[in-house]
């Protein structure tokens, strides 16, 4: 009796156990969500007053040093002077759709082969208004992270060879963090990417050193963020005739 009294529990305890396995399966993994807004840290320049950003470029990862200019029609530096040789990027091909939007056409590079320089590629004329000099670079697309919160992003450059274009601009700034609106705009390669509206927001640090800024970019708030947008100024954005977009 007492072996067939431990055989009904152990029975029990079997069927107990598979009947809680059925019924309780295991939870289903949350589906990952886009970020709804992105920050990207910004400093100012103790002897120009420039702002200005870094963002992470490619594999291996290069980290760039960007002055931010809100009229500025790409994101764009000096890949040769960097070393920039990514295995990631991918040139944006004469003939593609993204070369019909700029309105450039290919041109001929006689330079060194690379990033920079390449016949396949479709090249635009791009101009920085701090410094008023017009350079032609390459346009391709690599893998962008604008902060260490940020996930990375398939965005387009602009790969250039001439050194005037970063004349003027602060020491260690090797290129521009263009945020207007063009043919050209990683800001609006990011508003297709995810799906958010297409706004941008700055929130500039009043003195050089360790104090920082920021630039929004979507129209919510990154989350662990403070809604700070009771305490903004805005202003009304004034069209330049001269400029093409």
């Amino acid at each position: 009796m007492a072996r067939l009294f431990i055989l009904n529990v152990f029975f029990v305890l079997v069927a107990t156990t598979t009947s809680l396995t059925k019924h309780n399966p295991k939870p289903k993994p949350r589906p990952k969500q886009n970020p709804h807004a992105f920050v990207l840290p910004v400093f100012k320049d103790t002897k120009t007053g420039i702002y200005y950003a870094n963002v992470t470029v490619g594999k291996p990862s290069l980290v760039v040093n960007l002055a931010v200019d809100v009229r500025g029609s790409a994101l764009w530096f000096r890949c040769d002077k960097l070393g920039y040789n990514s295995t990631t990027y991918t040139p944006i091909l004469c003939g593609s759709n993204c070369c019909k939007q700029t309105k450039d056409q290919c041109l001929t590079c006689l330079g060194t082969y690379g990033p920079s320089c390449r016949n396949d590629t479709c090249h635009a004329y791009l101009q920085t208004q701090m410094t008023y000099n017009t350079a032609l670079a390459s346009l391709v697309k690599d893998d962008v992270v604008l902060s260490y919160t940020s996930p990375s992003t398939r965005l387009p450059l602009a790969c250039m060879s001439a050194s005037e274009v970063v004349a003027g601009l602060p020491y260690g700034t090797q290129g521009i963090l263009g945020l207007g609106n063009s043919s050209t705009s990683f800001v609006k390669a990011m508003v297709s990417s995810y799906k958010i509206p297409f706004k941008v927001a700055l929130c500039l640090p009043s003195k050089p050193g360790n104090d920082f800024g920021a630039v929004y970019i979507g129209g919510g708030l990154p989350q662990n963020r403070k809604d700070v947008r009771r305490s903004l100024v805005s202003t009304s954005l004034v069209s330049i005739p001269e400029t093409r977009e």
